[in-house]
């Protein structure tokens, strides 16, 4: 109840029910009534532009201002002693929340307060009252429930722990989650090419919406957009995969080798066991993968079946076990990005033809001499879009197959 008998004013906007006053910036003419005497109505209520209202008491015993506008919207704005700062009171079924404007202008205070309404009418109220935690506070929590969950693969974890080694490094760590927006990340800067922002990206959402299920993020989820990708161009040709391999030794060349062979992803190749290959009709059983396609039989063509052969004499003719063993965390070989890279420029061939380029060129080999759907089964690929990346079009004798088909009445 306000001084002098004046009840609080009570407005729904939205389900929300939003006590206070509309702060006319007019009347700074009249006598300002201050202290214990202050009554509602010190200065005479008028009307003006569809607005109404004057001075009163607000329930902290200081002068306030208060009125409606076309009966739509009710505004709360007051000061605290020993403050120099405007606080808005909103009250909320129930119950007042008050909250600082951080403004000493009444004006900007009045803008600030807007400001407040729109966010608790679009993002929910608790975030005016609670503060979510900043990424980087959040961080122990996301990776503790990266080791602990089973709803995901160990390859899913791993991608999540490098995208937040990515975000702990730009200023998106420092920012509170509640207020991290899609366009501060479009002016983050991640190094690499866009997949690997993609990756860092892919993280805070995830990061996000588990924010969101332990109650500790407070608003409405920004939709975070990925960056522009371009399918890759540059296919590896056996020639090529010759040339860095004969600048490799031991398990990277094997590997090598193996990939442009067989069009096997990276990750698929390095985690090879020896019970799923079949030596009676030389191919590979893939157990898992990527997508749901890469449970797949693999033919183990040209020279892939050799090498795998002289391994396994090597390793003693073992009936199970990993093909490329190492003393990682995982018992096998997790990369040979490194050995590909010095082999590479050794062999004067450009970054462009990164590892994944070698399964692109066994890939284009399979859609030039099979249909697509096979070329799909092969590949362990789901989407036909992603398959059709690796058709490249031989355009080199167009003109002489054209006239060829003129010649034979298959176009006119």
């Amino acid at each position: 109840m306000l001084r002098g008998g004046v009840p609080p004013i009570y407005f729904p906007l939205d389900g929300l029910r939003i006590s206070g006053v509309y702060l006319n910036y007019e009347d700074e003419n009249v006598s300002h009534a201050t202290g214990p005497e202050a009554t509602a109505g010190t200065a005479a209520p008028r009307e003006e532009k569809g607005r109404t209202g004057g001075y009163a008491a607000n329930p902290h015993g200081n002068r306030g201002v208060f009125g409606t506008e076309n009966g739509e919207k009710i505004m709360a704005l007051y000061k605290q002693e020993k403050s120099p700062y405007w606080f808005s009171s909103i009250t909320i079924n129930g119950e007042r929340i008050r909250i600082s404007t951080h403004q000493k202008d009444k004006r900007l205070a009045k803008l600030a307060e807007n400001d407040l309404l729109s966010k608790a009418r679009q993002q929910g109220v608790d975030t005016l009252t609670r503060k979510s935690p900043t990424l980087r506070e959040f961080a122990p929590e996301f990776l503790a429930w990266i080791d602990a969950t089973t709803s995901i693969v160990a390859d899913t974890k791993r991608y999540y722990r490098t995208g937040w080694i990515l975000l702990e490094k730009t200023d998106l760590s420092a920012k509170n989650l509640s207020s991290i927006k899609n366009v501060d990340c479009q002016v983050t800067t991640f190094p690499g090419a866009a997949y690997t922002a993609n990756q860092a990206l892919a993280t805070l959402s995830r990061m996000f919406s588990l924010a969101e299920e332990k109650g500790r993020f407070f608003g409405k989820l920004p939709k975070i957009e990925k960056r522009k990708v371009w399918g890759r161009s540059v296919k590896m040709s056996s020639d090529n995969a010759a040339a860095i391999a004969s600048k490799m030794n031991g398990d990277p060349k094997d590997v090598l080798i193996v990939l442009r062979a067989t069009g096997m992803r990276p990750a698929e190749a390095y985690s090879m066991r020896w019970e799923h290959i079949d030596w009676n009709t030389g191919t590979y059983l893939n157990p898992s993968g990527k997508t749901k396609s890469a449970k797949r039989i693999i033919p183990l063509l040209d020279e892939a079946l050799p090498v795998l052969s002289r391994r396994h004499v090597a390793q003693g003719q073992p009936w199970q076990g990993w093909v490329f063993p190492s003393d990682s965390v995982s018992g096998h070989v997790v990369s040979i990005a490194k050995a590909f890279a010095i082999a590479r420029k050794a062999a004067g061939l450009p970054k462009a033809y990164c590892l994944y380029t070698a399964r692109h060129g066994r890939m284009t080999d399979f859609i030039n001499v099979m249909p697509l759907d096979a070329a799909m089964r092969y590949g362990g690929h789901t989407d036909p879009k992603v398959a059709l990346g690796y058709q490249h079009n031989e355009v080199s004798n167009l003109q002489a197959r054209l006239i060829e088909a003129r010649t034979n009445g298959a176009i006119n």
